[in-house]
């Protein structure tokens, strides 16, 4: 199956005047998209990236954000020291902050981060860009040589990420760069073969929700109709049946107990239908008290009504031997 991928510049993913502590690495808008990917089940349909060179740029903003912050915290304590208000602790003047932002960048990277390296041909990569600066071609913008490097890192490091990997068929780039604009995404799609989109007007959540509405809202009618605790009771109680493993457990004279739904998948089939896809697992009991594990899928085809309700068309159920 076909992914989305999503890809965050450095104005997307982080804003450096988010007020926040430095006791970890803060991506404030790269958490939260990962978390509304795993939170409405599109990990199997969606994935989010962070360029090297956005993080590296993230890196410095924190690093000067860590300078800024410890200056004005010295001149505080500067202003109050001989006063008894309060009684702030002495700075530590041989405190490696360098030190100390690598190794809580280190561990946030520990979090599975999905980064698109830059490519590491860097001869090639730097003569790539270098031709685009004379030539001004976007980012490079005319009469700016010298902007635009970071843009062109970027969009060089998605296209030698992207090129050869045909397990997305989407590539959103979310972007409030304007070096972007002129970006020519034709020329991009006909020599790489990837689907780049530059996203401008719509944030990550609002162009997942548009794209998926019809899963999501599926999704919510099952958790408020808790469907899933349904099916498990019907097969359990055996109101749904499978002829075929019917027939097996009257030879046997063997029954089912303890059917579990361990997780379900959500699939469009068109404009209108979903199949849901749900992962289980059942003991077998036969009538010498034996007991054997086996696994199952059962299939769902959820079909949306005119008056946006959701209605289930059909269900068959598919057991592995």
């Amino acid at each position: 199956m076909s992914k989305i991928a999503i890809v965050l510049d450095t104005n997307i993913a982080h804003n450096p005047e988010t007020d926040c502590g430095f006791d970890e690495f803060h991506i404030f808008e790269y958490d939260n998209t990962v978390a509304f990917v795993e939170r409405h089940d599109l990990t199997e349909k969606v994935e989010v990236f962070l360029p090297e060179a956005v993080l590296d740029e993230i890196t410095e903003h924190r690093r000067k954000k860590f300078d800024k912050e410890l200056s004005g915290l010295s001149s505080t304590r500067e202003k109050f020291l001989n006063t008894s208000i309060c009684d702030i602790p002495q700075i530590d003047e041989n405190f490696d902050r360098i030190k100390y932002l690598k190794k809580i960048k280190e561990r946030k990277l520990k979090q599975q981060l999905n980064i698109i390296p830059v490519p590491s041909n860097k001869a090639s990569l730097f003569d790539e860009i270098f031709k685009m600066a004379l030539k001004k071609e976007p980012p490079f913008k005319q009469g700016k040589s010298d902007q635009g490097f970071k843009d062109a890192v970027i969009l060089l490091s998605i296209i030698d990420f992207f090129k050869n990997n045909t397990e997305y068929d989407r590539v959103l780039l979310f972007s409030d760069d304007h070096g972007y604009d002129l970006i020519d995404i034709k020329k991009i799609q006909d020599i790489y073969k990837i689907n780049l989109e530059i996203q401008k007007d719509l944030g990550v959540q609002d162009v997942l929700s548009s794209r998926f509405k019809l899963l999501m809202d599926l999704k919510q009618f099952i958790e408020e109709n808790s469907l899933i605790g349904q099916l498990e009771d019907d097969i359990n109680s055996g109101l749904i049946t499978d002829p075929e493993l019917s027939s097996i457990l009257e030879a046997s004279g063997s029954k089912i107990s303890k059917f579990t739904i361990e997780r379900y998948v959500l699939n469009e089939i068109n404009d209108n239908e979903c199949e849901l896809i749900c992962f289980g697992s059942f003991d077998i009991i036969k009538n010498t008290g034996e007991v054997s594990k086996r696994k199952k899928d059962s299939k769902i085809l959820f079909k949306r009504k005119p008056d946006e309700t959701w209605g289930v068309k059909f269900l068959t159920d598919v057991y592995a031997k």
